[in-house]
């Protein structure tokens, strides 16, 4: 099994993605396409007037501030737009996917952090509650684990 993960800070290049993996498929392997879509989502957000708001770690990491709105376009833009994009052109050339997002079936289950120390107008640490929404994978704001296969049983 072979994971691949397409980048979302800038554009993806859809075509030519799914061209290598569908070229990967049909050599027999077996793919998982994980993708980004942070530039998207910065571009609907600025689009829809919620601009996306960062914040900075003490150790120089920086995240999306995820509040409900945010996570609400996030997850428009990530698992509906770029996601069924992809779907559709892999099944243009023959490959039968499905797009899931961490969300469907809880196939991604995170704990949201208590607290986080910030960079706030140059000034460091701020400390605030935990920021972001079940569901969304942001590294440095939630840990988490994938389940394992789940049974049939355990869906609708």
């Amino acid at each position: 099994m072979i994971v691949v993960k397409a980048g979302g800070n800038s554009e993806l290049d859809v075509t030519h993605i799914c061209d290598d993996v569908a070229e990967l498929i049909q050599r027999g392997e077996q793919i998982i396409l994980v993708h980004g879509g942070s530039g998207e989502t910065n571009r609907i957000s600025k689009k829809l007037g919620s601009p996306p708001r960062f914040v900075t770690s003490p150790s120089g990491y920086s995240s999306r501030y995820t509040d409900r709105k945010a996570w609400e376009i996030y997850v428009m833009v990530v698992a509906g737009r770029i996601n069924k994009l992809l779907v559709e052109r892999l099944q243009q050339l023959g490959v039968n996917a499905l797009g899931l997002s961490g969300l469907d079936g809880r196939l991604l289950e995170a704990k949201r952090k208590s607290s986080l120390r910030i960079m706030e107008n140059g000034n460091y640490p701020r400390k605030t509650k935990g920021i972001t929404q079940p569901g969304h994978s942001s590294e440095s704001l939630l840990y988490g684990s994938v389940r394992g296969r789940p049974e049939e049983s355990e869906f609708i």
